[in-house]
């Protein structure tokens, strides 16, 4: 998995290229690897996923367009099951990658997408609410916070409705709702 990383990363325009006999293209199989790995109930297997499906967003993004439903239905139903910190930033930096272009795209398919009697979005803020803070590396822990900014910015009605696990900080100076209290325009 390393080496499929490596190529969609540094020579992506022949993977959709190439075909198989059957005239599966290269983008398919990489998906296909993908799917396998978030079956996989071993996640120590699954730990490189992360990197490979962010240089595949980063790359195919016209590519992919047509199976990103499928794609993130599965991330998000494997959610459900992760047992490490890990394994979890692996599917959720995706998301916070995601939440930088296809923000409107991304939270539609989520509020729509139902697993386990529960919304997409409601499993996916749980999950990334409860392991945000012990995600490990300069650039995961920074686009988890600028799409965390991203769905906090958007507004939607569907996340106001959302609760997450942890202590409510309201003080004197934020009670009212606004920043302009404590001293922020």
């Amino acid at each position: 998995v390393l080496c499929l990383t490596w190529i969609v990363r540094k020579d992506f325009k022949q993977i959709p290229e190439w075909k198989d006999p059957a005239g599966n293209n290269g983008v398919d199989k990489v998906l296909g690897v993908i799917a396998k790995l978030l079956q996989n109930n071993d996640e120590s297997g699954g730990l490189v996923i992360g990197d490979l499906i962010i240089h595949l967003l980063r790359r195919a993004n016209s590519s992919i367009v047509s199976v990103l439903p499928e794609l993130l239905q599965a991330m998000v139903q494997r959610m459900v099951s992760a047992k490490t910190a890990t394994f979890v930033q692996r599917l959720v930096i995706p998301f916070a990658f995601l939440m930088q272009s296809e923000r409107e795209t991304v939270l539609s398919l989520l509020a729509n997408m139902s697993v386990n009697g529960r919304s997409g979005l409601d499993v996916l803020i749980q999950t990334w609410c409860e392991n945000a803070e012990v995600f490990q590396g300069f650039w995961p822990s920074r686009v988890s916070t600028l799409g965390l900014c991203q769905l906090l910015i958007s507004d939607r009605p569907s996340l106001k409705s959302i609760m997450v696990k942890g202590d409510m900080i309201v003080t004197q100076a934020t009670k009212d709702g606004t920043c302009s209290s404590i001293g922020f325009p």
